[in-house]
């Protein structure tokens, strides 16, 4: 499976996973067991986006002539921290909103809210990822056209070098 197909799979299932909370019940061991190895499997393959996110950097300089990765990355991980900064925040204050006391028994008002916050909140926020990486256009080939142009012009640039010295 190519991997912008690879990639959007994961995202799709990741959009229906997490209300696998919903229908787990206390005890359901075996049940648990096969909902982590789903959710396990999914959260693996959206690794993918990483090596997606190289492509965009071979698409760019090809673009604007600039290898400019450590930007990306740098940027990369700016978000992913600030995202898990902002989802500690939020969860903090969703749990305080929602009436949890931790080390206590819950309220059924409280358990229903816990339930949405664990499944309805994350699937939407990964379909949100899916729409954006539905529109992401790299397949293979053209991955194969813009690597070959990358070398072509590298192979010029060292050309233009080689014959410019004496």
């Amino acid at each position: 499976m190519r991997k912008r197909r690879a990639l959007l799979f994961a995202l799709q299932i990741s959009c229906v996973t997490p209300y696998g909370w919903l229908l787990m019940r206390p005890g359901a061991r075996w049940g648990m067991v096969l909902f982590f190895l789903i959710v396990g499997l999914t959260t693996g393959s959206l690794t993918l986006a990483v090596s997606n996110a190289v492509d965009m950097i071979d698409h760019d300089e090809l673009q604007t002539g600039e290898r400019r990765e450590g930007a990306y990355f740098g940027l990369w991980s700016l978000g992913l921290k600030s995202m898990n900064a902002l989802g500690v925040l939020i969860g903090g204050v969703l749990l305080g909103w929602i009436g949890y006391h931790p080390d206590v028994a819950q309220q059924p008002a409280t358990i229903f809210w816990l339930q949405m916050i664990i499944a309805p909140l994350p699937a939407t926020i990964n379909l949100i990822g899916y729409l954006i990486f539905r529109r992401y256009p790299f397949e293979p080939a053209d991955m194969e056209r813009i690597q070959a142009e990358l070398t072509a012009r590298r192979q010029r640039a060292e050309a233009a070098g080689a014959g410019g010295e004496s």
